[in-house]
Formats: C-alpha cells, structure tokens, sequence
C-alpha cells in the first residue's frame, strides 16, 4: 500500500481539553476513507491537521512522504470542502472555480480549460454566469466540489458537505461524489456523524470516540465485526447483555449467562476466558420474530411484544422476555405479530458479537 496521508502520534488539546489522543493512520493513495463519529469526538479536529488549519501540540503529518505538520494550507497539495461550501456570493459559478487557480497566477487558457473540465465533472455546463444565490443547495456543494478539484490537490478533505442537504438529494449526491472520487482516483478524506452515509461511500472507516480512533476497517468489518461497545452502539446494535463466559457447550459454541439470568450462546468469546464478563451484542435485524422463524435458533427465548415502530419499508417490533430483558427485532414490513402478542424471538449464535470496553 502506497500511502497518501500519515497520522503518527498526532495529538491536540485546545487549553486543557484533549480534543485528540495519539492518532496513528495510514491513508492510502486513491482511498476513500471517512472519519466518523458524533460530535466532539476530534474528526473535524484530525481533518483541519491534515489541511494545515491546526498544527498538532504533538506528534507528525505526513502528505506523500513529505512531513508537512508545520506547513500552512497553501503549502500542501491539499483542498478542502468546507461544510457550508464557503463560496464567494459575488462571484460566478466560472470565477468561483476559478478562484485558486487565479491565486495561484494560471494563465488564461489554463484556467478556461480546468473550469470547463470543472463544470463538465460536476455536469453544470452553461451555468457558468450564474451567482451562488440562484443556485440549488446540490448545485452550490457541486461547485465548491469543482472549485476544490481545480488546482489538482493530491488529497480532497471534505468536511461534512452533505449535511445541509434534504435526504433526497443528499442521497444523490452520495453516489455521485464516490463516483466521482472513483473517476479521478484522488485520496478523498470526509467527515461525518451519519453512519449510513460513511457506510454507503467509504473504502474504509475510522470510528472516533472522544479523542481515539476505536476501529479502522472496511464498512463491511466495522458494521459487522465492530470491536467495542461504543462502535457497535454507534453503528446501529440495539440489543445488548451482559455476560459472564461460562465455558464451550455443544458445536464449539461459547455459553454465556446474563445478568437477567439467560443462557446466550456465541461462536466466538473474543480475549475472554471462563469466568470473564463481557458486553454481549445482537443487531435488530438479526432477530427473528414469531412467523419469521422458520427453523429452532440456538438462542431462543419466549416473550411479549410491547411495542411495534412502523418506519414503511421496515417494522420494529420490542420483545420482553422472562425477567424483564428487551429485545428488538428489525424486519421487513409485512403482517405479523401484533402488540400483546405471545411470541418465540431467536438468533443465531454467529450473530452474537462479543465487544470489548471502549
């Protein structure tokens, strides 16, 4: 792997507050690589290092080999799309992609050329005369994205430019940013707090959590592998145990008893060894409920439905099982067990994930 951005030991605090905590991360050439997290966790913090608007209290940053963690935004081969576009309102959408390339003393053609590349990208071709305010909100992200792109940055950070936009068309843009990415083959480093969006466009992810990267991986492996508490919490585990490890029961399955007394099969127990606790975790969707049991599951427990959540395309139904535990189970709308319903709710021992402490 031929690496595009180092993170070594960056660290930052802002007066006594330790924003970020001795990130270590590699980004490779051509990656799409989104940092993710809820607020005040340090990516906006980690991406601004990277773009030279913050300069680490420690450790190094490093763009194609060359240590630039003292350098300032202009000295690196970086752009960066800030979350509210930041384009000049009296300014053409022409002269807005135009702009670096004026400040950097472009001849004429050169600029004409890379703005007409620019606006056939970002497919706005003949509204190069028109001003920010007579643009739509997916229109304006487009132009800073061309804007961005036009003096050829190594490395393209993007700082939640998603977030303004209504969900139709923020899923639209999605697509078309990691398809752009996919065209150009440039380093595309984003930054988010909505784990569908990072899911959608990443080649890998990097979870934060106040300060730390918690889990690095492929969307696959941090949605089904996540490693802690925090990251399976944050990316959409709802069911969780606590679970002292018991030992090995039939097939090589791992017997865990909860605080509420259940017997929780798992195929794996992670660095636990007989007598450990550990947060145990099950995701809605892996919960089967009444009808959609087809076939006896190794974790299978009776209950009541409580409650139903009717989102359209999906039905959430909690289950309360003997000694108060909940369970929610997350499947696809159709008729089925109704609130005040006797039911059987069950999961599959593979299904169970065994997370350590954040």
């Amino acid at each position: 792997m031929t690496a595009s951005v180092e993170l070594a030991g960056v660290s930052k605090r802002y007066q006594d507050q330790l924003i970020t905590d001795s990130i270590d991360l590699v980004v490779a050439k051509g990656e799409f690589l989104t940092l993710l997290g809820p607020s005040g966790c340090g990516k906006t913090t980690t991406l601004r290092m990277i773009g030279g608007f913050e300069v680490p209290d420690e450790g190094t940053v490093r763009i194609n080999g060359e240590d630039v963690t003292s350098l300032a935004p202009y000295q690196r081969r970086v752009n960066t799309v800030f979350q509210h576009y930041a384009l000049f309102p009296h300014l053409t959408v022409f002269e807005n992609i135009a702009y670096g390339l004026r400040r950097k003393g472009a001849a004429a053609e050169r600029i004409r050329e890379k703005v007409a590349r620019g606006l056939d990208l970002i497919q706005m071709r003949g509204m190069e005369k028109k001003l920010p305010a007579q643009l739509s909100g997916g229109q304006k992200q487009r132009v800073a994205m061309a804007r961005a792109l036009a003096c050829d940055p190594e490395v393209l950070l993007l700082d939640e430019p998603m977030s303004a936009l209504d969900v139709k068309l923020r899923k639209e843009m999605q697509v078309e940013l990691k398809h752009l990415q996919r065209e150009l083959g440039l380093t595309f480093i984003f930054v988010t707090h909505d784990q569908e969006e990072a899911l959608v466009m990443s080649d890998r992810i990097a979870v934060m959590n106040r300060g730390r990267l918690e889990h690095v991986g492929s969307a696959e492996e941090v949605y089904e592998r996540p490693r802690t508490e925090f990251v399976a919490d944050f990316l959409g585990v709802k069911n969780f145990f606590r679970g002292r490890l018991e030992g090995v029961a039939g097939e090589g399955r791992h017997r865990w008893l909860t605080e509420s007394g259940l017997t929780i099969l798992s195929d794996t127990a992670g660095s636990a060894r007989p007598g450990d606790t550990r947060q145990l975790g099950v995701r809605p969707e892996k919960v089967y409920c009444g009808e959609e049991m087809s076939r006896p599951m190794s974790n299978q427990f009776a209950g009541t439905v409580d409650d139903l959540l009717y989102t359209g395309p999906t039905t959430s139904r909690r289950v309360t099982l003997a000694g108060g535990t909940a369970l929610e189970a997350l499947s696809p709308s159709r008729p089925g067990a109704l609130a005040g319903s006797e039911v059987q709710v069950g999961f599959d021992s593979k299904n169970v994930l065994v997370l350590e402490a954040s």
